[in-house]
């Protein structure tokens, strides 16, 4: 199962909806959302676009998490997650989302997990950890605003437990 992840929207329409387009033509079924989409609004532009499963962990600048709720919360492909954390089984995978770099490492050593997702600091990356007699991969997909970054994505192939990173302008 391929699973888009993104984060750090921050109202990014235009780039939002080319990744949708990207992630529909790839047939992609579901996405994780790693917090700071921002708008209320621009959570419902993305349940537009993008008609797979979406699953959201709120990061520090989601500015009304109560309102995306009451808005949208009624959306069946819609998964809030809340701020702490999501866990997720998909693809016979356990995945943890947290949108703190430091959280989200902390979660992938326990090695209650096999991916653990996270934002934040707009720098893609990941790292295979080994914890105990277990790999854990933990990544950044980066940000969707560039805000002096590139704007990057990952599709994560949970057969194998790992991940490919995208540039949104060289879709």
């Amino acid at each position: 199962m391929q699973i888009g992840v993104i984060s750090d929207t921050h109202d990014n329409w235009p780039t939002l909806d080319r990744v949708c387009r990207f992630m529909a033509d790839r047939g992609i079924g579901a996405l994780i959302h790693c917090g700071d989409v921002c708008a209320p609004l621009t959570l419902g532009h993305l349940l537009d676009q993008y008609e797979g499963e979406v699953h959201l962990a709120f990061g520090n600048v989601d500015g009304d998490p109560f309102l995306m709720e009451a808005r949208f919360g009624d959306r069946p492909h819609l998964h809030l997650h809340g701020a702490e954390r999501a866990e997720l089984d998909l693809g016979e995978r356990r995945i943890a989302v947290q949108h703190y770099p430091s959280l989200a490492r902390g979660l992938a050593l326990t090695g209650e997990y096999d991916a653990v997702f996270f934002g934040h600091d707009h720098d893609q990356r990941h790292e295979i950890l080994t914890v105990g007699e277990g790999r854990v991969l933990l990544a950044n997909p980066g940000t969707l605003a560039a805000m002096g970054k590139p704007q990057t994505f990952l599709l994560y192939e949970t057969a194998a437990n790992e991940v490919e990173r995208f540039e949104v302008d060289r879709l």
